[in-house]
């Protein structure tokens, strides 16, 4: 009798099949400088070399663009990822990440998917930097090691730069760019026209045709009117945009930014409407 057929009643470490040599590429940065600065070109010419050196063929590229890791989920290329990987009918052998903090900054919650992708879905996940990789115990131990490991830098740069971040915030100044209106002068700008010493925020002409538009929201006009308006100036704004800027202090020179835990701070910048104004606009949207 052929001792093929027994095989399946075979106890103790079974012989792999061989696996399939096609792999994903997940390529991220944190935000636009980055990407404007060659990261992401960098990490697929990595990937490419790797995959090339290692017999591998990338048949899907994600990611691509910049999204913070601040959550797994909020990351649109990255669920989409997740999602491909878990309704294919053929999985890939791995996915690359150039380096682990790439693909998670999360911690436990990032092992936790790492741990459904190898161990549910058998998909590994290949470090491009290191070669490190979760087809080995050792490997899988050094790439969950490395999600824990960029949590804590994650954690650590938070406990550094929120604090200042607040403080920055309670002076009046503005994080980030400003609503449309506004031209932005300060030591960290990439106009090299507008960098300054401090920060400053000056109403611009798209600012004052925007200021008429409040102007007429205060005296009762429609917004469909009020858009049209804009159009005819040639200040393109969406119906969300514009009912979203009706219930934005900041247009009044007040700040509520989520980092201020709830705190009012009055803004450095030239507001458009007094605080009145504003207040009686919430009445009208209310009313």
């Amino acid at each position: 009798m052929d001792l093929n057929l027994f095989k399946k009643f075979a106890k103790g470490k079974k012989i792999d099949t061989p696996k399939s040599n096609e792999v994903w590429l997940y390529t991220r940065v944190s935000s636009k400088d980055q990407k404007d600065n060659n990261s992401l070109e960098n990490q697929k010419e990595a990937g490419d070399d790797y995959a090339r050196n290692h017999g591998l063929i990338i048949s899907k590229t994600f990611g691509g663009t910049y999204e913070s890791a601040s959550g797994d989920f909020t990351r649109k290329e990255f669920s989409r990822l997740l999602e491909e990987v878990r309704k294919a009918e053929i999985r890939p052998r791995a996915i690359m990440i150039f380096i682990m903090s790439r693909f998670s900054r999360t911690g436990a919650g990032g092992i936790t998917l790492a741990d459904e992708l190898v161990e549910q879905l058998h998909v590994d996940l290949i470090e491009i930097a290191s070669g490190k990789s979760t087809e080995t115990e050792k490997g899988k131990v050094e790439i969950y090691t490395a999600l824990m490991k960029a949590r804590e830098e994650n954690l650590n740069r938070l406990e550094v730069t929120v604090p200042g971040m607040k403080r920055f915030l309670k002076k009046g100044n503005r994080l980030g760019n400003a609503p449309r209106g506004w031209d932005h002068y300060g030591p960290r700008v990439k106009d090299i026209t507008k960098i300054s010493r401090t920060q400053e925020l000056r109403i611009n002409d798209d600012g004052r045709i925007i200021k008429q538009a409040w102007k007429l929201k205060i005296q009762g006009e429609r917004d469909y009117i009020i858009l049209k308006f804009l159009k005819d100036h040639g200040v393109q704004i969406s119906k969300q945009s514009l009912s979203d800027m009706w219930r934005n202090p900041f247009y009044c020179g007040i700040s509520v930014n989520s980092l201020l835990d709830g705190e009012v701070v009055e803004g450095n910048w030239e507001p458009m409407i007094t605080q009145e104004e504003f207040f009686y606009v919430q009445e009208l949207l209310e009313g």
